[in-house]
């Protein structure tokens, strides 16, 4: 039996997140394993009562997106307490139905938006915070959207290291000759003072000898680092 298709719900406060939710509804009903995205301004018809339709979509959905922006707990200068801790506000009805539902949801923080606390939410959303959320910035939309679709389709994330360039190369190199070069002075050093001052040809047994171990050494330190490289990947 092939697998469901996941429904989506975008959850936002239209004077939070209006604009992003609407791009984000666009982005993710061009993806081919997507069977349906619910947001209110669409799935809404005149003549439909709002809660009444509300309820019923989050009831079909598989996952729910909640967008939460800087202003998504509804602060007000009018009002004690932020609309949130209203029973009313339709973002307090949606997260707490979303969250009993059982299905998954996805906190998205937009623009560098924090995840509410306890504190901040009534005690039917204290669940909330305890969901890792996933982040979706404007000026790395497309990248940030691929994660969430990524998320969405429970897809996992395969890491394609990238070849290093020939610049990178030539950079790993030229650094790891260095180190190796550095190396060699501190223990040319170290032999003058431990031998009094003699000459590394008398101590490896002729110029030639000392001429192929310096060239070692500086070709062992100019790979070097491309080992490192190596034996970290496996």
């Amino acid at each position: 039996m092939s697998k469901a298709r996941p429904q989506v719900f975008i959850s936002y406060r239209r004077s939070d997140t209006e604009h992003l939710a609407g791009r984000v509804a666009d982005r993710l009903r061009t993806v081919e394993g997507i069977d349906e995205v619910f947001i209110d301004v669409d799935g809404i018809a005149p003549g439909e009562e709002f809660e009444t339709k509300i309820v019923s979509a989050l009831d079909d959905c598989s996952v729910c997106l909640l967008l939460i922006g800087q202003h998504w707990l509804g602060q007000d200068s009018d009002r004690d307490a932020a609309r949130i801790f209203d029973d009313r506000d339709f973002i307090h009805l949606e997260t707490r139905a979303a969250l009993a539902s059982g299905r998954k949801v996805l906190p998205v923080l937009a623009d560098g938006a924090l995840m509410p606390t306890k504190e901040d939410l009534p005690e039917d959303l204290h669940q909330l915070p305890r969901i890792n959320g996933i982040s979706i910035r404007h000026l790395h939309f497309n990248k940030d959207v691929e994660s969430l679709i990524d998320s969405i389709l429970s897809r996992k994330v395969t890491i394609v290291e990238k070849p290093l360039s020939m610049l990178g190369s030539l950079l790993r190199i030229l650094g790891g000759g260095c180190m190796a070069a550095v190396a060699l002075i501190i223990a040319g050093i170290i032999h003058n003072i431990v031998t009094d001052g003699r000459s590394l040809d008398e101590s490896f047994g002729g110029v030639a000898q000392v001429w192929l171990l310096i060239f070692g050494i500086l070709t062992l330190g100019a790979l070097a680092p491309f080992f490192v490289r190596w034996f970290g990947k496996r």
